[in-house]
Formats: C-alpha cells, structure tokens, sequence
C-alpha cells in the first residue's frame, strides 16, 4: 500500500480540530519526529531540524552522521541550552 502522505512531509494534525495545522516538507524522506510542548523535532538521514511548535519556525539545524534508522532523543527540559 502506498502512503497517503510523501515521505518527504511531515504533517503536524490537531485531534482536537481534526485537520493539520501544519506542514513541514524536505528534499529527503522523513525517518523520526519527536514532538514537546513547545518543539518538533525531525531526523533526516544526515540531519535533524529543531522548529517552534507555535509557529513552525526553524530554531536549528544539526549536521548528523549517517543516521539511516532516523535515531533521535529530546529532552523534556525547558531548561537545557537552547530549550
């Protein structure tokens, strides 16, 4: 079965509204998403981005090794740098 989505997106959906309220896309395929409060975070092959959850803002950027099984951890935090 194909997906319903491209593997290349990253669809941010309100249960509560029952509809996405955002939409993330990139050149590569999207392998892990870690959501908190205040972040979403997404692991790329060779990459992770941090954006605001609020308002979808990209906060960083993070060149990665080879990460071909998307492995990625956030801290539960506010806290910590840059958090």
């Amino acid at each position: 079965p194909s997906p319903r989505y491209p593997p290349n997106k990253c669809l941010i959906w309100d249960d509560r509204l029952r509809r996405p309220i955002g939409e993330l896309s990139f050149r590569r395929r999207v392998l892990n998403v870690k959501l908190r409060r205040d972040r979403v975070a997404v692991a790329l092959r060779d990459r992770a981005y941090v954006y605001d959850f609020a308002d979808l803002g990209l906060l960083d950027s993070v060149e990665t090794g080879d990460n071909p099984l998307g492995l990625l951890c956030v801290s539960t935090s506010t806290d910590a740098p840059g958090g």
